[in-house]
């Protein structure tokens, strides 16, 4: 083995962002939903895990934007999920997973 192969780094994978509005399973009310994942399915995997309705990559792809969004300036893009209410006075978004 060489040197050089002892120094590399493991690659750190980026994360994406997204931004959209869905509700949660059960509820009628649409929340501000943000989402920090590795890749689409990822993001699909934990807003399922975080409770909201079923959606399929086709839906996902047309509902969310790939942006972290301005209620989100000052946190650091990470895997997750963030919601705030979609309607009334802004909110600073509140992590939920």
């Amino acid at each position: 083995m060489k040197v050089k192969d002892l120094e590399r780094k493991p690659r750190q994978r980026k994360v994406k962002v997204w931004n959209g509005t869905e509700r949660l399973r059960g509820q009628r009310d649409y929340l501000s939903v943000y989402v920090g994942a590795h890749s689409m399915k990822h993001a699909l995997e934990l807003l399922d895990q975080a409770g909201f309705s079923y959606m399929g990559a086709h839906h996902f792809k047309n509902f969310f934007s790939p942006a972290w969004g301005t209620p989100m300036a000052g946190i650091e893009p990470e895997v997750g999920v963030w919601v705030a209410p979609s309607s009334g006075p802004p909110v600073r978004p509140e992590r939920i997973l």
